[in-house]
C-alpha cells in the first residue's frame, strides 16, 4: 500500500517532461509515494509497484517533490518480476497494462504516477530487441585429434519481444593471438572446428548451425547452449591458448 504524495506538480512542469507526439495537454492522475526525500532506497531485485486503474497512462518517477520527471516508457517482457530482473539486468524501470491498471518495475523507490493525454492518444511505448550472454568468454582444454568437454553458455533475451532468430557468425581459430590483432601469417584453425548443440546432445558446427535459439524465446527468458571443440582430423596442432570470435545477432518482430 502506497501513500497518495502530498504536493501535485505544477502542470507546466508535467507537460513539458511528459508530453508527447499528439497528446496534447496531459492530466496528471494520482501520484503515490514511499521512502525519504533524503535517503535512496534501492533493491537488488525489482519492486512490482500497480497504480490502481491507471492503465493506458504515460508513467513516470520524480525524486522527490522538486526532482525531475523522467518518464517510463520502456516495456517490461512480461508482469514476472524473474522475468523483468532478466530483462533489466539490475537497473532501470519498465512498464506494463495488467488488467486497468498501470504495473511499473523498479528498483528505487520514490514518487510514480501516470498522465493521461486529454487528446487521447495512445503513450509512447518502447519495445525493444535486445539479447546479452551469460559470460563474455568460455573456455575449455582440448588435445589434438579430440573431442573437448561441452562448455555451457546462456543466452538472455533482455528486451520485451520474443526472437524470430538468433544466428552465430564465428571467425577461425588463432593461435597464440593474445591481445595482438591476428595477421595474414598468423596461425590458424578453421571456424568449423567449433560444435554447438541447443540440448547438449545433438551437435553440430556452427558453418551448419548458425541459427540457434528457439524462435519464440520471450522477453526475459533464458535459453541454455552447449560448445565443444573438435579437433580429430585436424592432424598436429601447435599447442598453446586458441582464440575464436563468436557474434551473436538477434532478430525479432514488431
Amino acid at each position: 500500500v502506497l501513500y497518495v504524495a502530498d504536493a501535485a506538480f505544477d502542470n507546466s512542469s508535467v507537460q513539458g517532461a511528459l508530453g508527447y507526439e499528439g497528446s496534447g495537454p496531459v492530466v496528471l492522475r494520482r501520484v503515490v509515494e514511499i521512502g525519504d526525500e533524503d535517503a535512496r532506497i534501492v533493491f537488488n531485485m525489482p519492486v512490482r509497484i500497480s497504480l490502481e486503474g491507471q492503465a493506458d497512462g504515460r508513467a513516470f518517477y520524480a525524486a522527490g517533490a522538486g526532482g525531475a520527471i523522467t518518464p517510463i516508457d520502456r516495456a517490461c517482457a512480461a508482469d514476472d518480476t524473474e522475468r523483468v530482473h532478466r530483462q533489466l539486468d539490475g537497473t532501470g524501470e519498465c512498464q506494463i497494462d495488467a488488467g486497468g491498471d498501470k504495473v511499473v518495475y523498479t528498483y528505487h523507490l520514490t514518487r510514480f504516477g501516470t498522465v493521461v493525454s486529454g487528446s487521447g492518444a495512445a503513450p509512447p511505448v518502447d519495445h525493444r530487441c535486445s539479447m546479452r550472454i551469460g559470460s563474455s568468454a568460455i573456455g575449455v582444454e582440448v588435445r589434438p585429434n579430440s573431442l573437448s568437454p561441452a562448455a555451457p553458455q546462456s543466452v538472455i533475451n533482455s528486451g520485451s519481444l520474443p526472437f524470430d532468430r538468433v544466428e552465430l557468425e564465428a571467425k577461425p581459430w588463432y593461435i597464440n593471438l593474445g591481445s595482438a590483432q591476428p595477421g595474414p601469417d598468423t596461425p590458424s584453425l578453421p571456424a568449423s572446428i567449433t560444435m554447438v548443440s541447443e540440448d547438449g546432445e545433438d551437435y553440430r558446427t556452427v558453418a551448419e548451425n548458425r541459427t540457434v535459439v528457439p524462435e519464440d524465446l520471450g522477453g526475459g527468458q533464458t535459453a541454455s547452449l552447449w560448445f565443444k571443440i573438435d579437433l580429430r582430423g585436424q592432424g598436429e596442432v601447435q599447442s598453446g591458448k586458441l582464440t575464436q570470435q563468436v557474434t551473436y545477432v538477434a532478430e525479432c518482430g514488431g
